[in-house]
């Protein structure tokens, strides 16, 4: 494999947790990240679904549920191109877990959507 060849290197800052496993500061990260652009969403795919398969870990409920969300960011919606899950559900998703952790990104009195984007929209 020759230089140009190599896939770009993620600029998501690894770190981690108590036992050598993600915590959740670098799974949000992670989601910063891939919203951001800085991740692809296959990057993010493989990272958390190498979490996922190791049956030796046991994970808190938030940490679960963002990997298993990240894990398949990448699937496709069909043959003709697109994602299964948008760039809006991803904003939305990013921000659910930032309130389920206890902060929040959005400005006081703004709610933020938590419901399931519906109809093909894909704006947060």
């Amino acid at each position: 494999m020759t230089e140009g060849d190599r896939p770009a290197r993620s600029t998501a800052a690894p770190t981690t947790g108590a036992g050598g496993r993600p915590d959740l500061d670098e799974i949000e990260a992670r989601f910063t990240a891939l919203v951001e652009g800085r991740l692809s969403r296959d990057e993010a795919d493989r990272w958390a679904g190498r979490w996922l398969a190791d049956d030796g870990l046991v994970w808190d409920e938030l940490s679960y549920w963002a990997l298993d969300l990240l894990h398949g960011i990448d699937l496709p919606a069909g043959p003709d191109g697109g994602h299964l899950h948008g760039d809006g559900q991803l904003r939305c998703w990013l921000a659910e877990f930032r309130v389920r952790r206890g902060g929040s990104d959005s400005p006081s009195g703004v709610l933020v959507r938590l419901a399931p984007l519906e109809d093909g929209d894909q704006s947060a």
